[in-house]
């Protein structure tokens, strides 16, 4: 699935939500990659960047959720930042 399949396919008010977190995510974090996919057993957008484990974006049937957890960074990364 696209990202955009993915956000077309939800709720029709949380359609501009998860455009607009999309779009700042990826506008805010150069390198990013994301991806439709399933994780957890439900299908969101995964960000993620060379070493680190970023983002996750998701909506289920009763709320939408966003994991925000740069973890598994590098040293050389951390010590650059």
């Amino acid at each position: 699935m696209t990202i955009s399949g993915f956000i077309l396919i939800q709720l029709p008010e949380r359609v501009k939500i998860l455009n607009g977190i999309h779009k700042i995510i990826i506008q805010t974090n150069p390198g990013i990659k994301a991806k439709a996919e399933p994780m957890m057993g439900k299908e969101m957008i995964v960000y993620n960047a060379p070493g680190t484990f970023n983002y996750r974006l998701f909506s289920v049937k009763k709320y939408m959720s966003s994991y925000v957890m740069p973890i598994y960074v590098s040293a050389n990364f951390v010590l650059e930042v």
